[in-house]
């Protein structure tokens, strides 16, 4: 309790995964190998102390059942019968605010609760894998700064990482990036199905694509046809939210400031990226009607 007190009085956001961590840590110090700090320890413990969450500052429009439908029935049926289940492909963008901390905080009844500004740097992910889970394409990150601080004297970076001014996604970025899965299925000698949703930065490429055949989602069906919103963006985001709890908890032991640069960001992405899981991604393609 006095390190939740002592982490407050600083303005330092707690959920309870981070609360829950701490407790596992401190246990595992002291001695104390039973101890889990599972959901039931979590709920006793905030009634004991009168803790409660507090705010501190998805994708789901409304659906066309009839283009969702017809996509079943044609496309997707056109893409079972053409291609094998490991050269399906979905692709798809998410936005991460990369140094967000919890946008909730557990705090004393009666508290105020402050310090949990949101970030506003941003960074777009691509994420892409196919039907088996069992090839999963390298992230490519797309950031404000072509060349940022973090950077400097690294050789290697672990995601692919691109940069313009909005941090968001491009059709020039897009077709790039295209060319570049193309030129590994034709070293790879594979013909694969490249799934991807409509939207303005997905033009159709003027170059022909030799390895890579593209389908397009219908408008205002992605959250219900697209593999990778069904779950697996979620789970890099949970795994790298968890990522930063455990840096957080060390910067807090260490009485020092949490910093997450872009090149942190990336490793963390890449962490989660590698331990999101085979049934996991296929799970979100059945999920999808494949």
């Amino acid at each position: 309790m006095l390190w939740f007190k002592a982490a407050r009085t600083k303005n330092i956001p707690l959920s309870g995964p981070i609360l829950c961590a701490k407790a596992s840590k401190l246990a595992a110090d002291l001695g104390h190998e039973k101890f889990e700090a599972s959901n039931g320890w979590l709920s006793r413990f905030k009634d004991r102390h009168q803790i409660v969450f507090r705010v501190i500052s998805g994708e789901s429009a409304n659906v066309n059942q009839e283009s969702v439908d017809t996509w079943h029935s044609n496309l997707q049926a056109e893409i079972l019968m053409n291609h094998s289940p490991e050269n399906i492909f979905n692709a798809d963008e998410t936005g991460l605010f990369f140094q967000a901390l919890p946008s909730k905080s557990l705090v004393i009844k009666g508290d105020s609760c402050s310090g949990g500004k949101e970030s506003k740097n941003r960074l777009t992910v691509l994420v892409c894998a196919n039907m088996t889970g069992t090839t999963k394409l390298p992230l490519l990150v797309i950031g404000k700064s072509a060349k940022p601080r973090c950077f400097k004297n690294v050789k290697s970076l672990p995601c692919e990482y691109k940069a313009n001014k909005s941090a968001w996604m491009t059709s020039e970025l897009f077709l790039q990036w295209l060319q570049s899965v193309n030129a590994r299925f034709r070293r790879e000698k594979r013909h694969i199905a490249m799934i991807v949703d409509n939207a303005p930065c997905h033009p159709r490429p003027s170059f022909s694509l030799s390895n890579v055949t593209l389908y397009f989602l219908p408008p205002n069906t992605t959250s219900i046809t697209q593999p990778m919103d069904q779950g697996v963006i979620r789970c890099i985001k949970e795994r790298y939210r968890r990522g930063v709890i455990e840096r957080l908890i060390k910067a807090m032991d260490k009485g020092i400031e949490l910093r997450i640069d872009v090149l942190a960001a990336l490793h963390l992405l890449r962490r989660a990226w590698d331990n999101v899981s085979e049934a996991c991604i296929s799970h979100c393609y059945r999920h999808c009607g494949f």
